[in-house]
């Protein structure tokens, strides 16, 4: 914990009042009756904001949770910038801004020792347009995004960031985030020496920007602390080519050991451009989007991804001897869905590190027409562990099950001798398909296998529950039941969560 001292406090608000200079005698009081109580007394809003984040130190994570409510985001910036000691205590962060942001509560009006801090905080940073940063920052309605990129630069022991954009109005064009351009400032070098941090100690950053393309974000990728890196919605139809990309990102540029790529559409040459820029990348998650891909106008998808002809394993192979868990997710809507390029039908058999595989059944099993659906586990790596198998609403998925058979099991036996754990997640209901045989002839052979089906509650909402078919003399994992629908501990902040230690 941080050691403060007197002088990093200003006084409360009763210490500021004028003192009597005579002394009132003990037994006075009791001829004039009780003595009278104060009005200016002190309350948990004259207390100090270094103090207010000593407290909040010892409160537990869900109360953590609610820190914007409190945390007005001009007030944390004077604070920082009046107390830098504080500043290096902060670790994590998360800022989300956006059209509503803010709105439940009245924003500070600064005053003119307020602007005078700011102007003379960033004017000590010696960066070049420190003048404009400032106007905009002290002006009476600032933006939430701006004020959060002036906190960002004096936070240079961040670990954890995560930036999102809340609500977004359909068909608003929205300029580009200020919040990335620290990046560029970080990564670059600055025309004129400035006391600019470079994110050195930033090991995770969450992006949730669905305007943003991966040229804006390209300078993230050349942060060299950065280990885990996670991207929302993210969409790059306009990128003009794949070798402008490629000088951006080239590859081999950092040394991230995971890429989440969660409901996004990113074409398989860009793909592989941001796979092949890891040293040596252990974990990939890929959520397809397939909104991005089509035109509802048009009734079509997108030309230029029905053409390619590249698989997503191929562009895999480039990290195949470091990757250690691969995730897949994707829609199957309409016949139209380009999904060739999904297919991992070639197999991850090469890949020698591969532990843990999280993909659609239909995307990795033999599902062609007209022919039975036969075994996949020839297709998986040896040194596979964890399996989690998804059974979408779609009918390749359903006819795929019929593979699940006794050959099937056999094969797991004979090619994936260090499987522990088979997760077999059920979008519907209405499969009609006898799980216990199936249970029963991997317990044979010491492979736990857990049934995660979707249910509806009391309440109307969907949500997950694990179910065990457990057959007599079996050993199976032993998991609470779980609803990963319930986003109450998961919601995401209104404006700014900072945490310190």
């Amino acid at each position: 914990m941080p050691k403060f001292s007197s002088r990093d406090f200003p006084p409360l608000a009763s210490d500021a009042l004028p003192r009597r200079s005579k002394r009132v005698k003990g037994n006075q009081h009791t001829k004039s009756g009780p003595l009278p109580i104060s009005e200016n007394y002190a309350t948990i809003n004259d207390l100090p904001d270094e103090l207010l984040l000593v407290i909040l130190d010892f409160l537990p994570g869900i109360d953590l949770e609610n820190f914007h409510f409190f945390c007005e985001p001009y007030l944390f910036l004077r604070t920082i910038i009046t107390s830098p000691h504080l500043a290096r205590t902060v670790q994590n962060v998360q800022v989300t801004f956006g059209d509503f942001a803010h709105c439940e509560r009245e924003r500070h009006t600064p005053t003119a020792q307020d602007k005078k801090t700011i102007k003379e905080g960033l004017k000590s940073l010696g960066i070049s347009d420190w003048k404009r940063w400032a106007t905009e920052c002290n002006a009476k309605s600032a933006e939430l995004e701006t004020l959060y990129s002036a906190i960002l630069i004096h936070l240079p022991s961040l670990k954890t960031l995560k930036i999102s954009h809340g609500h977004q109005e359909e068909k608003k064009i929205y300029p580009p985030s200020k919040c990335l351009n620290l990046f560029k400032r970080a990564t670059t070098n600055p025309i004129r020496p400035s006391k600019l941090h470079r994110f050195e100690n930033l090991h995770k950053l969450d992006i949730e920007l669905p305007d943003a393309t991966l040229m804006d974000m390209a300078p993230i990728f050349h942060i060299p602390s950065l280990r885990v890196l996670s991207i929302k919605g993210a969409n790059d139809r306009g990128i003009e080519s794949t070798e402008a990309l490629q000088k951006r990102i080239p590859a081999r540029c950092n040394d991230l050991d995971e890429i989440i790529l969660d409901l996004c559409f990113i074409y398989m040459d860009f793909l592989e451009v941001l796979i092949a820029s890891a040293r040596g990348l252990t974990s990939l998650q890929y959520g397809v989007n397939a909104d991005l891909v089509y035109y509802p106008e048009r009734d079509e998808y997108d030309a230029r991804y029905t053409k390619e002809n590249s698989s997503l394993i191929e562009k895999l192979a480039c990290q195949k001897s470091t990757l250690e868990s691969f995730s897949l997710a994707c829609e199957n809507d309409g016949e139209g869905w380009p999904r060739d390029c999904l297919e991992l039908e070639a197999g991850l058999r090469d890949f020698p590190a591969l532990k843990h595989i999280h993909c659609p059944l239909g995307n990795i099993a033999n599902t062609q027409p007209l022919l039975p659906p036969t075994p996949f586990a020839h297709r998986l790596p040896s040194t596979l562990q964890t399996l989690d198998l998804v059974v979408r609403r779609e009918m390749e998925d359903v006819q795929a099950l019929g593979g699940l058979d006794e050959k099937f099991v056999s094969q797991c036996s004979k090619y994936t001798p260090n499987l522990k754990t088979i997760r077999i997640h059920i979008e519907t209901q209405e499969l009609g398909f006898d799980w216990a045989p199936l249970v029963t002839r991997f317990s044979r052979i010491g492979v736990e296998i857990a049934i995660v089906e979707e249910e509806d509650d009391d309440f109307g909402s969907e949500g997950f529950s694990e179910r065990y078919i457990t057959p007599p003399r079996a050993n199976f994992l032993n998991i609470e039941a779980r609803d990963d629908l319930d986003d109450t501990s998961s919601r995401a902040s209104d404006e700014v969560s900072l945490y310190s230690n």
